[in-house]
């Protein structure tokens, strides 16, 4: 995108802070809160959380910003700026020390246990005489002899239980089928060079139903921007349109997480296909469903 484009569309949108712009490319912006977003006036180029992009980056708030007022080339503020989801390196060590204490667990009862272990691997093996037993039954005289083998007793082949099924774990990201097996949507980043018709011919849909369900859509398609694509469907008149929305907090219900999105918790539930006490991880991507706008 060109300088003298980005100009001519800051003088139409006049609501967008003028430092808010990719991390690698300063030009282009989502219209959206989005981890891709960054403050090209700070510095280091930092992300700002996307409660904070809502109420001053993507508004014409963005004059009483407290960002904005300062001095270029300040730092962030650790409490505005987007954290990134980890498992931290105290927790690292933590889970480290408790699998190394597993392990050496494990050591010492298969040493304590080794002879209950080695018969439940090789039963048959106590049954093999020892070289005293062959000596005993050579000393007897042929009267002693027994005229029939007693037949040897064989502990029973054990029965193999089935394993129980497992539920497969609910995957909320980009580019994964969202939503029950019968209605599944996709949340797709733009591409260069791709566009609607060759979404519509990949995942058996149409342009307009795509656009329908997209509570906002660019037309042309931006570079890096979000898109929802219905797959396998075309009537989607009976269906709401949807925003991409990255959760930010762990441990939110689709009732917590209905309410701080002001929509209805049964069709979070529904359109993400996860129950009702399902917890949300930080960084799932989620189909949050809106009202179609009036044509």
């Amino acid at each position: 995108m060109s300088s003298n484009f980005q100009d001519d569309f800051k003088e139409i949108n006049q609501e967008t802070c003028p430092h808010l712009g990719l991390k690698n490319d300063q030009v282009t912006f989502s219209s959206y809160p989005s981890g891709w977003n960054a403050c090209h006036h700070v510095n280091p180029v930092s992300t700002p959380t996307l409660d904070f992009q809502r109420r001053f980056c993507l508004r014409a708030n963005y004059v009483n910003c407290p960002i904005y007022q300062s001095a270029s080339g300040q730092k962030m503020p650790r409490d505005i700026q987007l954290r990134e989801s980890g498992i931290s390196g105290k927790t690292k060590q933590i889970l480290l020390l408790a699998l190394l204490a597993v392990v050496g667990i494990v050591i010492i009862l298969g040493f304590v246990f080794k002879d209950q272990i080695l018969a439940i691997i090789n039963p048959e093996q106590e049954m093999t005489p020892q070289p005293t037993d062959y000596v005993s039954v050579i000393q007897k005289t042929p009267t002693e002899l027994p005229l029939t083998q007693t037949p040897t007793n064989h502990p029973p082949t054990p029965t193999l239980i089935p394993p129980t099924p497992t539920t497969e774990p609910v995957i909320l990201e980009l580019e994964t089928p969202i939503g029950a097996p019968d209605l599944q949507f996709l949340i797709h980043r733009v591409s260069q060079g791709e566009s609607l018709e060759v979404f519509a011919d990949v995942y058996n849909t149409s342009v307009d139903a795509i656009i329908a369900v997209n509570s906002s859509i660019l037309i042309p398609l931006w570079i890096d921007s979000l898109i929802v694509i219905p797959v396998n469907t075309l009537d989607v008149v009976s269906l709401p349109a949807f925003e991409p929305y990255q959760v930010e907090i762990m441990g939110l219900t689709p009732q917590t997480l209905a309410e701080k999105l002001s929509v209805d918790p049964d069709d979070l539930s529904r359109y993400n296909n996860v129950p009702s006490e399902y917890l949300f991880n930080a960084g799932d991507w989620i189909l949050v469903p809106r009202e179609k706008s009036q044509p």
